[in-house]
């Protein structure tokens, strides 16, 4: 092997694989070798570039040397384009990398995944993360069948990652587009600007456009304060994103307390655009008025498949004020053919199940499903989320929540 390969990054080409499943399954393995041909060298190169981009912000992944499998995402029903993993043995590179992080990419070729650094970038920053201690995201579905590649997140975990992702990779790039050298025909780049984002009502369970609320949130920054922040955003949040990926309030929170301390007039930006992006209240339910349909105002949100036997909620909770009604009605318009058996899970104010009627189809609609359930005497507000007991996530339109006394 060329020895410019073994510094930090080791690349092996792999034959015959397909896409990986979600841990904790294994696959069998593949066949991989060490490669030090001329597309290798120079793949080698693009990584060891952007891990010193890295590290020279404080980014450095702790502990084994990356691999990189070129091929690894090839063949018969291979859906993601890019993936990162804690173990490549337990995804089939071989006994000899169990516990070594890796980054599995599609093969060399126009277009392809392997051959565009901010592609590469962005999956060694979730290598970053993980070996900083950072929690795996809580992903319920990877592949859908109606959107292949599609992931649903079922916390926040997902979506942060994403973000800082991609806000480091345009942070490197000095773009707010990327992934252009590797998207398909016809797919729009991604864009960190996240124009008219807010939480909570952008959340939507697609971890890569809510990403936009929080990736925009940093790029507003950088508008507003100069290209200077870059970096004290980069070093700060090399301080304290690993250990507040659980919510983004909370990473909200913590940045602000770091950039006081390192830069107080980059801190007086960040807290404005935390108040104007809605981070404070990404956890806080979406409140629904009687009578009124709501409808997410940038991508449509996402219930997830279940995960073995157990169906997954949304990300997302829904809140009704329910002052002076006896009897309610929901109902959930969907893109396409609604599930027969939704399940609605309501709880009052202090937690406590509510029980509500089983899912009912629209006699004129395929695409509407409802419930009614009787208000608890002296409740004033409603929460509730959605669960969806089919295996692939399902995209709706609105709610609609109508008062029946």
């Amino acid at each position: 092997m060329n020895g410019s390969l073994a510094a930090h990054i080791i690349v092996l080409v792999c034959m015959g694989s397909s896409a990986p499943p979600a841990p904790p399954a294994r696959v069998g393995p593949r066949v991989c070798e060490l490669a030090d041909d001329a597309a290798s060298v120079a793949l080698a190169a693009r990584a060891e570039a952007a891990l010193r981009f890295m590290s020279a912000h404080g980014l450095t992944p702790a502990g084994p040397v990356p691999v990189v499998a070129v091929g690894a995402l090839s063949g018969e029903g291979a859906t993601d384009r890019a993936v990162s993993v804690a173990d490549a043995a337990a995804h089939g590179l071989g006994e000899r990398w169990a516990g070594v992080p890796a980054l599995l990419l599609e093969a060399p070729g126009p277009g392809s995944t392997s051959e565009d650094p901010e592609a590469l970038l962005h999956e060694l920053v979730h290598i970053w993360l993980r070996s900083r201690g950072a929690p795996e995201p809580a992903w319920a579905t990877r592949v859908s069948k109606d959107e292949p590649g599609v992931i649903i997140a079922t916390r926040e975990s997902g979506v942060i990652e994403e973000a800082l992702a991609d806000f480091i990779t345009a942070s490197r790039s000095r773009s707010p587009v990327l992934y252009r050298a590797s998207a398909r025909p016809g797919t729009p780049a991604r864009s960190v600007r996240g124009r008219g984002a807010r939480c909570p009502e952008a959340f939507s369970g697609r971890p890569h456009a809510d990403a936009s609320v929080l990736s925009g949130a940093l790029w507003d920054v950088v508008t507003r304060h100069g290209a200077e922040a870059h970096g004290i955003l980069l070093t700060a949040l090399a301080k304290v994103a690993p250990s507040h990926t659980h919510e983004v309030r909370a990473l909200a929170k913590a940045l602000t307390a770091e950039l006081k301390r390192r830069a107080p007039k980059v801190a007086r930006v960040w807290a404005k655009v935390v108040d104007e992006r809605g981070l404070g209240r990404c956890q806080e339910p979406i409140s629904l008025t009687l009578q009124r349909t709501f409808q997410s105002p940038l991508v449509q949100p996402v219930i997830p498949g279940k995960r073995g036997d157990t169906p997954m909620a949304s990300l997302q909770r829904y809140e009704v004020q329910v002052s002076g009604s006896r009897t309610l009605s929901v109902g959930v318009r969907f893109d396409g053919q609604a599930p027969p058996n939704l399940r609605w899970d309501f709880v009052d104010a202090r937690g406590r199940r509510v029980d509500a009627s089983s899912s009912v189809l629209d006699a004129q609609t395929s695409s509407m499903a409802s419930t009614r359930l009787a208000v608890p005497p002296r409740a004033t507000r409603l929460l509730f989320r959605l669960s969806n007991p089919q295996s692939t996530p399902i995209a709706f339109d609105d709610i609609k929540v109508i008062s029946v006394n």
